[in-house]
């Protein structure tokens, strides 16, 4: 609703300022109750009112009531007579400023409003992405930083046995390798299995039965040396009997030889196991072989004489 405001100069009142002065009229129906003139800080030496406008009209007829009792008509405005003859004052909406609720607020302090337009709206989407990229972006270089210091050197295999089993496999060839190597026949020209060649697959057989009945009382290992202490000792009881007593300087080299491989060996590896068993084995194999030597001594002896 439009308004216009009445600044009325507190002179023109004749009674005193402290008096309760309304304005009535066509705009209140005569009514005579709402609308209080009022002193402003802001407006020093008038008294204040708005009142509304009528649609339609050009102007507006009004009287004051002063404390509620006497109806007054003031010389600063212009006067009429209505058709009953009373006095009235009158104005003219053209003659005074508008006043309009719109303005009334605009002149007020209000909290700022949250809703947002469309416009304003996508303008804040557009900040929000842009804001998340960029902390994706900080996330992703810290984590790259961080990725970076804690990295660890990637050690992989091309064999498709793990490492453990690597060491186990290496393991097993080297000692297959050495049960060969102490396989190997000391003479070239001798084959002890053709001599016997089904006393060598039975006896490794029974050895192996007696000393080792599982895996886990017997490693690998020891069994391996103890393949070939026996081997070695076969070997030296077949090339023993392949030399006939008294067989010249061939048979003390290739005695010699055999009896100085077998005592090295023999001590080597009671030193190394310390098993009683093997010990007592060499030593009777050892006694036998010195036995042997000094027959064949003894008989050399004899055929010199």
């Amino acid at each position: 609703m439009e308004k216009i405001q009445l600044k009325i100069p507190t002179e023109v009142f004749k009674c005193d300022l402290n008096d309760r002065i309304i304005i009535t009229g066509e705009f209140d129906n005569w009514s005579g109750s709402k609308y209080i003139l009022e002193s402003k800080h802001n407006i020093p030496g008038a008294k204040v009112v708005e009142i509304p406008i009528i649609q339609g009209k050009e102007s507006i007829t009004f009287k004051f009531i002063i404390n509620d009792s006497d109806w007054i008509t003031l010389p600063y405005f212009k006067t009429v007579y209505d058709s009953s003859g009373f006095t009235n004052n009158i104005l003219f909406y053209k003659d005074y400023p508008i006043v309009s609720k719109k303005e009334k607020k605009s002149n007020t302090q209000y909290p700022i409003q949250r809703t947002l337009s469309k416009e304003n709206l996508s303008i804040l989407e557009e900040i929000t992405q842009s804001t998340v990229l960029k902390k994706k972006d900080k996330d992703q270089t810290s984590t790259r930083s961080a990725s970076a210091i804690t990295d660890y050197v990637n050690i992989s295999s091309n064999s498709e046995l793990s490492s453990t089993e690597e060491l186990e496999y290496e393991g097993s060839e080297m000692d297959d390798q050495l049960e060969e190597t102490l396989l190997v026949p000391l003479d070239p020209n001798s084959n002890p299995q053709n001599n016997n060649p089904d006393s060598n697959n039975d006896n490794e057989d029974y050895f192996k039965d007696i000393i080792c009945n599982n895996d886990r009382d017997c490693p690998r290992t020891n069994i391996n040396s103890l393949y070939g202490f026996i081997a070695i000792t076969k070997r030296l009881g077949n090339n023993w009997n392949n030399y006939e007593l008294g067989g010249g300087e061939v048979f003390q080299l290739n005695g010699y030889f055999f009896l100085s491989m077998y005592v090295l060996f023999c001590i080597s590896f009671c030193f190394l196991h310390s098993l009683i068993f093997f010990s007592l084995i060499s030593l009777i194999i050892t006694l036998l072989i010195i036995r042997r030597f000094i027959y064949a001594y003894l008989y050399k002896i004899c055929c010199i004489v």
